[in-house]
């Protein structure tokens, strides 16, 4: 299925719909004739590409809101939230924006799009449709090491294979705060995020694919989209993601200028050959 405008040239009855879910489920046009700023076929692109306008920061703090809304709806469902919900309070109270640059590495930019497409569960459908809106205007980047000490052992998997756009922070974010890193985070499928930990306090908001946990070192536990996790200050932590892609929504609300410390484990490259097998097969 796709959809036409009937501009002379358009170029949309040759994409599949799950392409174009953000314009169809508007009945909008989003061709590379129509709206050549966000997607580009011509191009040879499906993806996001970068906007030649300036980025729209009011699009990203309604995301922000809808997340903040989500939160406060669980906020006797996990204690920790209401830590998040203070800091953000103070973040979307405050006056003016400090937007940055914004697109998806071009890496990751098809993963990405999987992912927002499988933002699907009825209790995320707010957060879903505010990302759909706001996509083409968040600021993402690889991790190249950036949270870790220089000879941290990481692993290729997690550096070839993860993104984070921060929604709200010191810099360069849609809105400002000294004491808070909130925002999203992409790993890409059969990516194993080895066990660390941090002294900041961390919330995970699950919202597609999936994903395996081990905390401590224990046992692996499996994951749906609309969990939320804590990992208290220093609490050793791993994910692993499977066929498909995970996006998350995370925060740290202390210390966010501090490091994270591999934690080794003996099992790394077992669980890492066993996430292509089953993927392979």
């Amino acid at each position: 299925m796709s959809y036409r405008c009937g501009n002379p040239g358009c170029t949309a009855d040759n994409w599949h719909a799950s392409i174009l879910r953000i314009g169809l489920l508007k009945r909008q046009c989003i061709c590379a004739l129509c709206k050549p700023s966000v997607f580009n076929k011509q191009a040879g692109c499906d993806y996001p590409v970068k906007r030649s306008s300036s980025p729209n920061p009011t699009k990203v703090v309604n995301l922000v809101l809808a997340i903040k809304s989500h939160l406060e709806s669980r906020r006797r469902e996990h204690l920790e939230v209401d830590h998040v919900l203070r800091k953000l309070d103070v973040a979307t109270s405050a006056d003016g924006h400090h937007f940055g640059s914004q697109t998806a590495p071009s890496m990751h930019r098809n993963a990405l799009l999987k992912a927002l497409r499988n933002v699907s569960t009825p209790l995320l459908e707010p957060i879903a449709s505010a990302l759909e809106v706001a996509c083409e205007e968040l600021p993402w980047r690889v991790d190249r090491g950036l949270f870790y000490a220089g000879e941290a052992d990481v692993g290729a998997g997690y550096l070839n294979g993860n993104m984070h756009c921060v929604l709200v922070g010191p810099d360069g974010c849609a809105l400002k705060s000294d004491d808070l890193l909130f925002g999203l985070f992409l790993l890409t499928p059969q990516t194993l995020y080895r066990d660390h930990n941090h002294k900041a306090p961390e919330l995970y908001l699950n919202l597609s694919g999936v994903s395996g946990w081990r905390f401590g070192g224990g046992s692996w536990r499996d994951y749906d989209p609309g969990t939320i996790l804590w990992n208290a200050p220093y609490a050793v932590h791993a994910t692993r993601v499977y066929g498909e892609p995970w996006l998350s929504i995370f925060a740290w609300t202390d210390h966010i200028d501090s490091i994270c410390n591999v934690v080794p484990a003996d099992d790394w490259h077992d669980v890492e050959t066993l996430l292509h097998r089953d993927n392979d097969g």
